[in-house]
């Protein structure tokens, strides 16, 4: 099995990075080039849930077709993670009902996805 370090990120310090919101991290940012690809730009979008998440990411790259590295990913996750999913090649979904009941059980705090997803109803 995979095993992560410790974020070393207090659990203090990611209740007041939840608390300031998104367009304040976002402002404090620095890389105004990167900060507009992602959310000006629309590189992002919100499809299930509400509200502000913040958290130690888990990040994963994917190779289109097979799920091995999303697998390990979501069992690396703890408790209020954050898992960030990419893979190289559209066409593939990355992600999906059963992925999404999967992380809601290990009480993932949210995922992003670089990539396709499905079953999003």
């Amino acid at each position: 099995m995979f095993q992560r370090k410790d974020s070393g990120l207090s659990q203090d310090l990611i209740a007041k990075a939840r608390a300031l919101g998104v367009a304040t991290l976002s402002a404090s940012m620095g890389e105004p080039v990167g900060r507009d690809q992602i959310i000006v730009r629309g590189g992002v979008t919100r499809v299930v849930g509400s509200g502000v998440s913040a958290g130690p990411a888990v990040t994963v790259w994917n190779p289109g077709g097979d799920d091995t590295m999303l697998r390990y990913a979501i069992e690396a996750c703890r408790p209020g993670d954050i898992l960030v999913v990419t893979t190289p090649v559209d066409g593939f979904a990355q992600w999906g009902d059963n992925a999404s009941t999967w992380a809601r059980g290990l009480n993932i705090a949210a995922v992003t996805v670089d990539g396709s997803v499905r079953d999003v109803a």
